[in-house]
C-alpha cells in the first residue's frame, strides 16, 4: 500500500511539471523602436521598418515594432522619402531569454544636389 501511494504521489509531481522543450514561440523574437532624424532627433512618422519578410511603418511618434522574427542574423532596413536609406546588420542568435529588442534607429536627411556646398 506504501509503494501504491508513493508512486501515485510521484506521478502526480511528475504530470505537473513544466516541459524542458522550446516552445515555437522560442524560436523568435520581436524588435520594436523609434525611428528619429539624426540631426534634430524629430521622431518620423511613416519610416518603412523591414527585416526579412516582416515589415512595419512607423506611427506618429516614430515607434515600430517587427514582430514573430526569427532568432537568426537579420538585417534592418529603413526607408522614409527624404532620407537615406539605412541598413543594421543584427545578430540575435544568443539572446534566448529575450523576446523583444528594442532599437533606436536614426535617418539622416538626403540633400539636394544642387544646393550642397562643393
Amino acid at each position: 500500500m506504501r509503494r501504491l501511494v508513493l508512486l501515485l504521489a510521484i506521478g502526480s509531481v511528475l504530470a505537473f511539471m513544466p516541459s524542458c522543450e522550446k516552445s515555437e514561440d522560442d524560436r523568435y523574437l520581436s524588435i520594436s523602436g523609434r525611428v528619429t532624424e539624426t540631426d534634430t532627433l524629430v521622431f518620423i512618422e511613416g519610416a518603412v521598418v523591414k527585416a526579412g519578410e516582416v515589415t512595419d511603418t512607423s506611427d506618429e511618434a516614430g515607434y515600430f515594432k517587427l514582430s514573430r522574427l526569427p532568432r537568426e542574423k537579420q538585417t534592418l532596413t529603413v526607408t522614409k522619402e527624404g532620407y537615406r536609406m539605412t541598413t543594421l546588420e543584427c545578430d540575435y542568435t544568443g539572446l534566448l531569454s529575450r523576446p523583444l529588442i528594442s532599437r533606436r534607429i536614426m535617418l539622416e536627411r538626403e540633400t539636394d544636389s544642387l544646393t550642397a556646398p562643393r
